[in-house]
């Protein structure tokens, strides 16, 4: 290829680059049905359509946006092309489907503001990697205003992993599931599950992730972790038989609130060897017959429920698996909203020395308390769990003084303090910024008064004192001369 060959190539691809980036509508025109990666089609199944083929043809980014409410009448499984990065915005829009759908090692992530809803028992499917070193190979995102919602009369699971048959069964590794969105039914008192694990995927390792904004609308049984999950919590659930159990895997709660009807009673549930084993808590630890294990860490929140937290072992397993669940509760608030005067808000079978904070509306057992840590009574309903002696110790000012009892202004006179000294350092370092800068506009001045009075001498020797042999007394009228009128008194440079 010679030289001006190489350089129409080059452009051609530049330009291909630009105008092949441009979006597929011609000027003027707009959509008003669905489109993807800007190609305009009729309805939501030609979307699913044109993903499959974009990805089989390498595009794999994929942008679906919705400009209209849609009802999709395909009832067939649909599942995600492998290898993509599919996002779908709702753009202010619902979309209502009858199919379920499958996500398998690719990403999809829902965005915007809009209700993606199915009247399938099963919505969205979730399938991993048969590998167990597999990390982010399925994705599932739901973004902050976005609701998935389930609309069957009789069982509703709206995210799950429980594709269990010869084909999908050991495909369980590198499963990702973010909610920052919303999970609801319009049925709730039907056998609804809002995020299902199952059982057999005990080591499964499923990331699933529940922000502050996530939230799970009132439903049966909002998270039943039965496989293997490390699931982070910090957002708004609520629901009817109990709200979070875990029964392998890891769990960890950072703040938001996790709410169960105060109509449900703490009991053993009808199948708990595979089903929900404890009723009325609103979080359950219970291992599952995999034996796996378990680990708890509970940092934040709000707990309510007959019984606000509950461990054990309800389907009898040996000493030897129940070693493996261990659990602390570090935070949070736990309130039973049992009035009957028997009333427990944490209740463990097998843990001691677990609890080393966090507030609770009834008194837990003296065997709960972490060494080092202490209950106080707050009012008739809350008890704290504080550091022994924390509250015996006087405060102080600094070393030796102690801190001036507070007349009213002590809380603003600390926060001055506290504000000055977090400033003091930047305070110092603007003070030598400003003294640098009046020593640097103090030096141009003085070297431009030096090199204008310079010039004025230069000029006026020039004009009256050409004869280089003048006399004193002629030097000494110059220099009086330029004291009286030229505005400088020495000449310049001179000492």
């Amino acid at each position: 290829m010679n030289k001006t060959a190489k350089i129409l190539f080059i452009v051609g691809v530049f330009f291909a680059s630009i105008f092949g980036a441009q979006s597929a509508f011609a000027e003027g025109e707009t959509c008003e049905t669905i489109a993807v990666n800007d190609v305009c089609v009729a309805t939501f199944s030609d979307a699913l359509t044109q993903l499959t083929d974009n990805v089989n043809n390498r595009i794999y980014e994929n942008n679906v946006i919705v400009y209209a409410d849609l009802e999709d009448a395909g009832t067939d499984y649909y599942i995600f092309p492998q290898n993509a990065n599919i996002t779908i915005d709702f753009n202010g829009h619902n979309v209502s489907v009858a199919r379920q759908f499958v996500v398998f090692h690719t990403k999809v992530s829902l965005v915007g503001q809009g209700v993606f809803s199915t009247t399938t028992k099963f919505f969205i499917n979730l399938a991993g990697s048969s590998s167990v070193d597999a990390e982010n190979y399925t994705v599932f995102s739901v973004g902050e205003g976005v609701v998935l919602e389930s609309n069957n009369t009789t069982a509703n699971t709206i995210i799950s992993m429980a594709l269990s048959n010869s084909s999908w069964g050991t495909r369980k590794y590198g499963v990702v599931i973010n909610l920052d969105g919303t999970l609801r039914t319009s049925y709730p008192d039907t056998d609804t599950i809002g995020i299902f694990i199952l059982g057999t995927y005990g080591d499964a390792g499923a990331i699933i992730n529940i922000g502050e904004t996530g939230k799970i609308e009132r439903m049966d049984v909002p998270v039943y972790a039965a496989g293997g999950v490390i699931l982070t919590s910090a957002g708004e659930i609520h629901g009817i038989t109990n709200g979070i159990e875990v029964r392998s895997g890891e769990l960890n709660i950072t703040g938001g609130s996790i709410t169960v009807d105060a109509e449900t009673k703490y009991d053993v549930g009808p199948k708990p060897t595979n089903g929900s084993s404890i009723l009325g808590a609103a979080i359950v630890v219970s291992q599952h017959t995999t034996k796996m294990p378990i680990t708890i860490n509970i940092s934040g929140g709000t707990f309510t429920a007959d019984k606000a937290f509950v461990e054990a072992n309800v389907i009898n397993n040996p000493d030897a698996s129940i070693s493996l669940v261990t659990g602390v509760v570090t935070g949070g608030t736990f309130i039973s909203t049992d009035n009957t005067g028997g009333a427990e808000a944490i209740l463990s079978e097998h843990w001691t020395g677990f609890i080393s904070g966090g507030t609770y509306s009834v008194k837990p057992k003296d065997e709960y308390i972490a060494p080092g840590y202490e209950l106080k009574q707050r009012s008739e309903s809350l008890w704290e769990v504080i550091p022994e002696g924390s509250e015996d110790q006087v405060p102080v000012d600094d070393d030796t003084n102690p801190a001036v009892p507070d007349t009213g202004f002590g809380a603003e006179i600390e926060r001055f303090k506290s504000a000055k000294d977090g400033h003091s350092g930047n305070f110092i370092i603007i003070l030598s910024l400003v003294a640098f800068y009046l020593v640097f506009i103090y030096k141009l001045w003085y070297n431009y008064l030096d090199i204008n009075n310079k010039g004025k001498y230069e000029s006026y020797r020039k004009t009256t004192h050409r004869d280089s042999g003048g006399s004193d007394n002629h030097g000494r009228r110059q220099r009086n001369y330029c004291r009286r009128t030229k505005g400088f008194t020495r000449r310049p440079g001179s000492a």
